[in-house]
C-alpha cells in the first residue's frame, strides 16, 4: 500500500507541475468523505480527533483546498477506505 501512495504522490508532483506551467485548474470536493461521516455518525470534530490532523487542515478540507496525500492516506487507513472514498477531483 505504501508504494502505490508514494507512486500516486509523484504522479501528483508531476500533475501539479504540468497544471502550473499550462494554467489548468483544477478543483477538488471532499463530498464522499463527508458522506463517510454522515455513515458513522460521526461529527467534524470526532473525525479529526480521531484521525489525528489540525484544525488547519480541517479546515482546508471544509473549503475542499488541496491536502497532502500523507494526510489522505492516513484518512483512509483510519476509516478503512478508499482514496475514492475520501476526495474526487472536479473541473471548477
Amino acid at each position: 500500500m505504501q508504494n502505490v501512495f508514494l507512486l500516486f504522490d509523484n504522479f501528483s508532483f508531476l500533475r501539479y507541475d504540468i497544471i502550473q506551467k499550462e494554467g489548468v485548474s483544477v478543483g477538488y470536493s471532499y463530498k464522499p468523505l463527508w458522506h463517510q461521516l454522515v455513515e458513522r455518525d460521526m461529527k467534524k470534530l470526532e473525525f479529526r480527533d480521531f484521525i489525528g490532523i489540525s484544525n488547519s487542515t480541517l479546515a482546508k478540507l471544509g473549503r475542499n483546498e488541496p491536502v497532502s496525500l500523507e494526510i489522505i492516506e492516513k484518512i483512509c487507513i483510519k476509516l478503512g477506505c478508499k482514496i475514492e472514498d475520501v476526495v474526487e477531483i472536479t473541473n471548477p
